[in-house]
């Protein structure tokens, strides 16, 4: 059986006694603070976070946890890694009234399956979540694969993946972040905001852009402090923890997602999610840093940015039902 690395939740601690950054820091940096302080919160959009797990009675997260599952070897819900807890740490900051949608994975050994993966994103897509994170990778190729067909099956569901932390000269981008409807997320420093000296890179299958965009997920300098699982094991109990890597930049994005979300239902719009993002950061495109960190420069710039990238959906009830129908009998034939 093919098995996830543990390269996204390994050297992502502090055990390097890193400076730490606080996660409300980076929100204010970023301009995320902009959109909050007018009501653009996440409120009412369903993210999902496939991962470790999370601690559920932590005061930070336990009011927006809407649904856990735990589908790990270990059989409960706790977090003995802390890599979930603290990533659901960063969405919340990022969406404070998004609702979070979880499905535990990993285990204690920090590794799980390519299957289970596939079977978490089941789970969420019969959920109904807008948005799903998944600060986690695999050193395999999947551009043809049982999970890239149920990526491409959901167009409706937007999915952000940490790029991985392998560097290199070569293209080191992971799976899932490799398929071409993954936005894949690479980490910059987040005092200097200088490409992560372990961040993967570009490009993805088919040539595709990889990363789209960056966040400031932590360097070998600098980590982020956020949410922590008191169960984790040499966790010492501590409810917060300094974290870094590309697992850590990845909810960023899919919390601002979110808040792009909110803004276009609440305006009845359809939004081009990928172009918004790469309109807000502005850059041009590298194999490094994408098209680099979006940012919230004021409401009016975010809103224009947003207007700029509306669709209108094609096809009639009829074909979106035939779609449906479609989905549902692939899903029945690869879960049988």
């Amino acid at each position: 059986m093919r098995r996830l690395g543990a390269g996204f939740v390994h050297p992502t601690n502090n055990s390097y006694r890193l400076e730490p950054v606080s996660i409300h820091e980076v929100v204010n940096r970023l301009g995320i603070n902009i959109l909050h302080e007018v009501g653009i919160t996440g409120k009412g959009v369903r993210i999902g976070i496939i991962d470790s797990g999370v601690y559920e009675n932590h005061p930070d997260l336990r009011n927006n946890i809407r649904f856990y599952e735990s589908l790990a070897d270990d059989g409960d819900k706790k977090d003995y890694i802390g890599h979930g807890t603290h990533v659901a740490g960063i969405v919340k900051a990022f969406a404070p009234d998004s609702e979070l949608y979880v499905v535990k994975v990993i285990g204690k050994k920090g590794i799980c399956g390519l299957d289970r993966i596939i079977s978490a994103l089941s789970i969420l897509y019969h959920r109904g979540v807008n948005v799903i994170n998944m600060s986690l990778g695999a050193d395999v190729n999947c551009c043809v694969s049982s999970i890239s067909l149920m990526i491409n099956m959901h167009k409706d569901t937007v999915h952000v993946a940490s790029i991985g932390n392998e560097d290199g000269e070569r293209a080191t981008c992971m799976c899932p972040a490799m398929i071409p409807r993954v936005i894949a997320v690479g980490s910059v420093d987040p005092v200097t905001f200088e490409p992560a000296e372990f961040t993967s890179r570009g490009p993805g299958c088919f040539g595709s852009h990889k990363p789209l965009v960056v966040a400031p997920g932590g360097s070998l300098t600098h980590c982020i402090v956020s949410t922590f699982s008191p169960d984790a094991m040499n966790g010492a109990g501590h409810m917060y923890a300094c974290m870094s890597g590309t697992s850590q930049a990845s909810p960023m994005i899919a919390g601002l997602i979110a808040l792009i979300i909110q803004f276009a239902r609440e305006h009845g719009e359809y939004v081009d999610l990928s172009d918004a993002l790469i309109e807000l950061a502005g850059g041009k495109y590298n194999i490094v840093t994408g098209y680099g960190i979006p940012r919230i420069k004021s409401r009016q710039s975010f809103i224009e940015a947003i207007h700029r990238n509306i669709y209108r959906p094609k096809g009639t009830g009829s074909m979106i039902i035939n779609t449906i129908m479609i989905i549902k009998l692939i899903e029945k034939l690869l879960f049988r």
